[in-house]
């Protein structure tokens, strides 16, 4: 677990990947949620920083465990 500041900026990333490993655009932009230690949600944007790799950030206001869910959706259908 790393360990961050209250009030500093925490640079975020995720690669998306199909079923053989290779970095795969997603069909939307994935997206980040992260709740605060109060339960609270912030939906984090992230950006297309390369294909299938998405990055952004967000700043926590409090301190404690604050827990992140990625999810992307991908076409997983090989072509006929």
């Amino acid at each position: 677990m790393a360990l961050h500041l209250v009030d500093a900026e925490i640079p975020v990333s995720i690669e998306v990947r199909d079923s053989a490993g290779n970095l795969q655009a997603a069909d939307s932009a994935p997206a980040l949620t992260v709740e605060s230690p109060a339960g609270t949600t912030t939906t984090v944007t992230l950006a297309t920083a390369s294909t299938g790799v998405y990055t952004g950030s967000f700043t926590p206001d409090v301190a404690g465990l604050w827990v992140g869910t990625f999810t992307a959706t991908v076409d997983t259908l090989d072509p006929v």
